[in-house]
């Protein structure tokens, strides 16, 4: 579902808003508008994992497809797993060492990659995809920043 209507003009999903709009045609291009492009959050949060103890926390970093419904989107079987931020002597000042493999997918996913797929078994087809958007509480976005700023 990649196109909604919007009712009294409030947003309600990221189909509304001007990042998803701006997506699906780059450069004259379709992007979002085309099968097999796909836009993705990535998402960073912290959790203590024991319910008795609270002297450290874990951080999980993870993505999700932006192209499925609302209500789809956070189901365990739809969430991508990227990565887990050990519980370290201190929390690390920056996550580059966390996020830069991520990245070097995510360029790679941006140029498309070929696959054969059981919708076409006799060619490969090619993926594309982009990261739209991060969310995570503020002090894991002062760490995203300079990952993302720099692009490893």
């Amino acid at each position: 579902m990649r196109k909604r209507s919007i009712a009294n003009k409030e947003y309600g999903d990221v189909y509304d808003g001007q990042v998803w709009k701006d997506f699906l045609n780059i450069g004259g291009q379709p992007f979002l508008n085309k099968e097999r492009n796909y836009a993705f959050m990535m998402n960073c949060d912290w959790f203590q994992p024991y319910k008795r103890r609270s002297d450290f926390s874990v951080g999980v970093l993870y993505l999700v497809l932006m192209n499925l419904p609302r209500e789809e989107r956070f189901k365990r079987e739809n969430v991508f797993l990227v990565g887990i931020i050990p519980a370290l002597s201190r929390e690390p000042v920056s996550l580059n060492q966390f996020l830069c493999p991520l990245v070097d997918e995510l360029k790679a996913l941006w140029i498309g990659l070929s696959f054969v797929a059981s919708i076409s078994p006799l060619f490969p087809l090619k993926f594309r995809a982009a990261l739209l958007c991060a969310s995570s509480d503020i002090p894991s976005s002062r760490k995203f920043w300079w990952v993302f700023r720099s692009w490893c």
